[in-house]
């Protein structure tokens, strides 16, 4: 009755590795179109070149954006460190006690 529901190792190794790296990718892309779409830095002309380039190479094209596209002035930048370890008064301070004899 059931002898074609049989699943196998390489059926498994899809469901269990295969499949969500394609779900994370698919995530990745629709994150990086709507925020090309949104995006108030990109002039009209931008968008009219990115959302293409997007939707016609997937999830490349998505890292492409990331990349180059975000923010058109610098490219993507990590973002700026926040915090104690890294406030300007912690880090002059350690300058300091740096240049010190």
């Amino acid at each position: 009755m059931f002898s074609g529901i049989l699943i196998g190792g390489w059926e498994i190794i899809l469901l269990l590795v295969v499949l969500p790296v394609m779900l994370a990718l698919l995530a990745f892309w629709v994150w990086m179109l709507v925020d090309c779409i949104r995006n108030p830095r990109l002039t009209d002309q931008q968008r009219l070149i990115w959302v293409p380039v997007i939707v016609f190479t997937h999830w490349l094209g998505a890292l492409i954006y990331l990349l180059a596209g975000r923010n058109p002035r610098t490219g993507w930048r990590p973002p700026r460190r926040t915090g104690i370890f890294h406030s300007p008064a912690l880090i002059s301070a350690h300058e300091s006690l740096r240049r010190s004899p």
